[in-house]
């Protein structure tokens, strides 16, 4: 695993909680605009495709 500090880690806190409060919202039918949620579905397979490589890149699990 990377020994690199995320100095932005407690700036991530708020906007990972709005993300999945977003969901939280689309699946109580709170946001029910079909553009809009198809947006927001673009969006999140955007961003878990760049997530996937970040982890390739930077996390090793499996390190001791």
């Amino acid at each position: 695993m990377s020994s690199r500090v995320c100095k932005a880690a407690i700036d991530c806190t708020g906007f990972l909680y709005e993300l999945d409060r977003t969901v939280d919202l689309i699946m109580h039918e709170h946001i029910t605009d079909p553009e809009a949620i198809d947006a927001f579905n673009d969006m999140k397979t955007k961003f878990e495709q760049r997530y996937e490589a970040w982890k390739a890149q930077y996390v090793d699990f499996d390190a001791p």
